[in-house]
């Protein structure tokens, strides 16, 4: 607690610097991969009495998850670069050509709900991570067929991850947390099904109405029946053209190893690191030799400095008062669903979902058992991963993969005003629909 008004003059600092540094990102187009490291040596600076546990605790969880993100991103990225997304694609592509010829009003609508709903099923399957690096690279190769903007769906799709990892035991990093710590079953998860699933329709609807809107102002005119056709043509022959280019060698084994990852994580979690460790040793084992040292460095340098620092700015904000004063807000409310997932949203929007539940699990099982407080958590870490790029390891692949794309780039400024307007919805929503259900 607050014992005196030098107490909140580090918080206040960090604030301060958080601020600056959106700003920076939003207004000014400066990289994440500068800014945010930045921030954490600042957060270091103005805090050294707590400098060196929060940059060994940042150490140590970062260890994990960029084992974890790595056993992801090199299977992926040998898919992508074996042309099997593109050949997806393309398949994919013709569908939608299909359905727009014969449906002409339904073209965008399709698109966009089967988009999301594949999205939450491939994050629920697979981990939200993996659903973010395939996702992200159909769904602009198929805008980009069609002529669509890919801002919303992209966007929206961040969200549509984090549901789905939201709806199962393995689809993301605080469900894996929350299920040690409240013993939750797999079928425990139909429980906040039915949540997650309205919200996952409320997205879709607005990258819908958001994707219709931006092509009305670019004046744009809906492709015609002789341009659909020449469309769906093109994906025919892209298709047809991609298949013998597909690397069928690659793509059994980066399938194979994702497979086995999965399944292992699945029947036996507490070796999770040791999977993720395998993994990374067959597939680069049998990569071709002139291609082993960039699948092992597919991420990139970026991708890791950013979310090395966001783990070291989560746990520096976690040893403040700021920290102290979200678990306690839990603590005096004796766990009330409406505490919880506004702690959640707040902590985890300030520092990152995986870090949160890490810090907040615990505590907030203590005061609180049920299954409600479970869902209240997960729900608020769902909400505030969805509130910045920089909230969720998912949102910093999306912003990594898309920025690999011209013209299809989502930046923090790009996704700041669509992030905070719909997850400050989710917060809402959580909060009436816990209380009223549990």
């Amino acid at each position: 607690m607050i014992s005196s008004p030098v107490d909140l003059v580090v918080p206040g600092m960090m604030l301060a610097i958080l601020v600056t540094g959106f700003t920076a990102m939003t207004w000014f187009r400066v990289s994440q991969a500068l800014v945010m490291p930045l921030i954490a040596c600042a957060f270091l600076v103005i805090n050294p009495s707590h400098a060196a546990s929060a940059l060994h605790e940042g150490f140590d969880e970062f260890g994990a998850v960029a084992l974890l993100f790595t056993a992801i991103a090199i299977p992926a990225h040998q898919l992508y670069s074996a042309k099997l997304f593109d050949l997806f694609g393309a398949w994919l592509g013709r569908a939608t050509g299909v359905i727009s010829l014969r449906l002409p009003r339904w073209r965008l609508p399709a698109m966009t709900f089967s988009m999301m709903f594949v999205t939450a099923l491939a994050a629920a399957l697979f981990h939200n991570i993996t659903a973010i690096f395939v996702m992200c690279s159909i769904t602009i190769s198929i805008c980009k067929l069609y002529e669509l903007p890919s801002r919303w769906i992209l966007c929206s799709e961040l969200v549509a991850s984090n549901l789905g990892g939201f709806s199962s035991r393995w689809g993301d990093t605080p469900n894996i947390v929350e299920s040690h710590v409240w013993n939750l079953t797999d079928q425990a998860f139909f429980e906040i099904l039915p949540a997650n699933l309205i919200v996952l329709v409320a997205v879709s609807v607005c990258a819908l109405v958001l994707t219709a809107r931006e092509i009305r102002r670019s004046t744009k005119q809906p492709l015609d029946y002789k341009t659909l056709a020449r469309k769906l043509a093109q994906a025919d022959v892209a298709g047809a053209e991609i298949l013998p280019l597909v690397d069928w060698r690659r793509v059994n084994v980066a399938l194979l190893a994702l497979a086995g990852f999965i399944l292992l994580q699945f029947l036996f979690r507490e070796y999770e690191i040791t999977w993720a460790a395998l993994t990374i040793l067959v597939v680069v084992a049998f990569e071709r030799e002139d291609d082993r040292l960039a699948s092992l460095q597919s991420l990139g340098l970026d991708v890791y400095s950013t979310l090395l620092a966001v783990f070291i700015i989560a746990h520096a904000i976690g040893q403040t008062v700021l920290g102290e004063m979200l678990r306690q807000m839990i603590e005096v409310t004796h766990g009330a669903p409406w505490a919880i997932v506004l702690s959640s949203y707040v902590g985890t929007m300030f520092t990152e979902a995986a870090s949160w539940a890490s810090t907040a699990a615990v505590p907030t099982h203590a005061v609180n058992a049920s299954h409600s407080a479970a869902w209240a958590l997960g729900g608020g870490i769902c909400a505030g991963s969805s509130s910045l790029l920089t909230a969720a390891s998912a949102g910093i692949i999306l912003w990594n993969e898309s920025s690999r794309r011209k013209g299809h780039e989502v930046t923090f400024g790009s996704y700041l005003a669509f992030g905070l307007l719909f997850s400050l919805t989710m917060v809402a929503f959580y909060i009436a629909y816990l209380s009223l259900v549990f």
